[in-house]
């Protein structure tokens, strides 16, 4: 056997592990790719659950502030009524409902004066 007949056939058995190889290759990737799909699809859905989870957090997050919020302010509101009421007593100003009591108890008396007259008048 000449140099170039064993250049040759060394040529042509590295080729021959060259294509073995890649075939190997391409059918460790043919095998894999179901798995690897597979993989892929467990580690989407992980990360839509994981994602609902947190919007699901952040609204519960939401309501429960907005809850707070609206505890807040109608603490407030009283507490500002409490304040207002008690400043107008303290100055001896009438609420609303008092001069409301008030109007009830002048209009009953005028009723009264009137009915009054109509008698002295007879």
């Amino acid at each position: 056997m000449t140099i170039s007949e064993l250049s040759q056939t060394v040529e042509k058995r590295a080729k021959a592990v060259i294509k073995d190889v890649e075939d190997g290759f391409k059918k460790i990737e043919d095998k894999a790719q179901p798995r690897w799909q597979e993989v892929q699809e467990r580690i989407e859905k992980t990360f839509d659950t994981d994602k609902l989870a947190e919007v699901t957090r952040y609204n519960e997050f939401k309501e429960k502030v907005a809850e707070q919020r609206k505890q807040l302010q109608e603490r407030g509101s009283n507490w500002v009524e409490e304040q207002y009421s008690n400043l107008l007593e303290r100055l001896g100003i009438a609420t609303r409902d008092e001069l409301e009591v008030l109007r009830r108890k002048l209009s009953t008396l005028q009723r009264k004066l009137n009915d009054v007259k109509k008698s002295v008048a007879n």
